[in-house]
């Protein structure tokens, strides 16, 4: 489809399809930049109050984290709305890809503004001690929310610790190009001490400041709920550890005290563990996915190679924190 009649078509489905809106019309489709997934276009439109906007989100043609299912996203969203975390609220979802090429989610424009762990502003005093404490209890919500009625997760994905470990043994049997034995041995460590025992909790799967929305000192919006599932919540905790990953906003030391406080989840240095690991493990396997997809021809975007090369950089510390695993050791990537 091109560009110009994705613009048409997408003008359409607002005039029509959400007349509650009161769009009189739709001014630009503009696509945004960033992310390896979900396209994502900002939708200006001109209503009976004046200028708006929304946010399409599209189902891309492949990549390294295929299938996807933007549908199980805005289950989630529709399942927060009332809740005290902040989201979008879903105007529409659509699964029929004849309408827009693929589906896609058409949803509530938050206002508030994304940061990067490097972001010059974080070097004034005192503003990292009151971001951290925003993150911290943003994430405390989530945890504490009830979790009956919530989608736990793409395919029951993520219900156990070792339901995890397998799902990923599969997706790397579908994209590994040549025999990776190192990636074995992690697997079969990560399988053989996968914690059994934890409270069961709504997990956002890549909690991080890029994915939170800020106004005056405040988070008004949890984005990127994609890889979110039902589990240990210990597995957010440890992903803000991963430093390649999560950057300086790291519930440790106080901010990890002040979250055991408020959920009562103890932390435990072995499901810690554990759980970043298997990040490391998915950054490895959206490499090899990322290659895979581009020598198979399944997509074009050639962002990929730097991810395909970029992600055997962390080799090194899943090798250490795989041996640190299977030796009883506590601990991981500070």
């Amino acid at each position: 489809m091109s560009e110009s009649r994705f613009t048409e078509r997408v003008r359409e489905v607002v005039l029509t399809r959400l007349p509650e809106l009161e769009v009189r019309e739709v001014v630009s489709v503009d696509r945004l930049s960033g992310g390896l997934s979900f396209e994502t276009y900002t939708v200006t439109t001109r209503t009976a109050d004046g200028p708006g906007r929304l946010i399409l989100r599209r189902e891309p043609t492949g990549g390294p984290l295929a299938p996807y299912d933007i549908g199980f996203e805005a289950d989630v969203y529709r399942s927060l709305a009332d809740s005290n975390v902040p989201v979008p609220r879903v105007h529409l979802h659509e699964s029929d890809p004849d309408v827009l090429d693929r589906p896609f989610v058409v949803a509530e424009f938050v206002t508030g503004e994304a940061f990067v762990h490097s972001s010059a502003r974080f070097e004034e005093a005192g503003t990292r001690e009151t971001v951290l404490d925003r993150f911290t209890e943003m994430l405390v919500r989530v945890h504490t929310l009830p979790v009956e009625g919530l989608p736990c997760g793409p395919g029951g994905v993520g219900t156990g610790a070792g339901d995890e470990v397998r799902h990923w043994r599969k997706r790397f049997a579908e994209v590994e190009l040549s025999p990776r034995p190192i990636l074995r041995r992690v697997l079969d460590v990560l399988e053989e001490h996968a914690p059994t025992e934890y409270p069961r909790a709504l997990v956002h799967g890549d909690y991080r400041l890029s994915n939170l929305l800020w106004k005056d000192g405040e988070i008004t919006g949890v984005l990127d709920w994609e890889r979110s599932f039902i589990g240990d919540p210990l597995a957010d905790v440890a992903f803000t550890r991963n430093k390649a990953l999560a950057g300086w906003c790291r519930i440790n030391g106080p901010a990890a005290e002040r979250y055991t406080e408020l959920t009562g989840y103890e932390i435990d240095p072995r499901r810690i563990l554990f759980w970043q690991l298997v990040e490391l493990v998915k950054v490895v396997y959206v490499g090899m996915a990322s290659a895979a997809a581009l020598a198979r021809g399944t997509t074009s975007d050639l962002r990929l190679l730097s991810v395909a090369n970029a992600s055997t950089a962390v080799e090194p510390a899943m090798v250490r924190l795989t041996d640190a695993l299977a030796s009883g050791a506590e601990g991981g990537t500070r």
